[in-house]
């Protein structure tokens, strides 16, 4: 049955108080998954915890800056102590900046290099 496709799986889906990350982490939900996120936005956060609720599983949302080591870190502690590990990774978080890239200054550069590929490499 389509609806119990990821049954049983644990869902980790980054940046997910978004449009896409939301969007992933409701289908995931609405196929049996257990959601397991994070966002940098308390407020969107909250807001995704309290959506989740409706479906047929559990979800729990972790504050969390994907450019920060010490924030993912205390992630997979917080994860390794409950004894959860993750089935599928969704590294949906990420930046691009208005600015054309010939005008980026370094600053600009370094925040987005974090953000789109660091931070979710040393996630994974």
């Amino acid at each position: 049955m389509l609806n119990d496709l990821l049954s049983g799986k644990n869902v980790l889906v980054t940046g997910a108080g978004g449009t896409i990350g939301r969007s992933i982490a409701i289908e995931m939900a609405k196929q049996g998954a257990r959601i397991l996120f994070t966002e940098i936005d308390k407020t969107k956060c909250e807001s995704l915890e309290k959506e989740l609720r409706q479906y047929h599983t559990s979800s729990h949302g972790f504050l969390s800056d994907i450019t920060s080591t010490q924030d993912t870190d205390g992630l997979l502690t917080s994860l390794s102590k409950d004894r959860i590990t993750i089935d599928i990774l969704v590294n949906n978080v990420g930046i691009d900046m208005d600015t054309p890239i010939k005008k980026l200054d370094l600053n600009e550069w370094r925040k987005m290099y974090h953000t789109n590929v660091f931070g979710p490499l040393y996630l994974t």
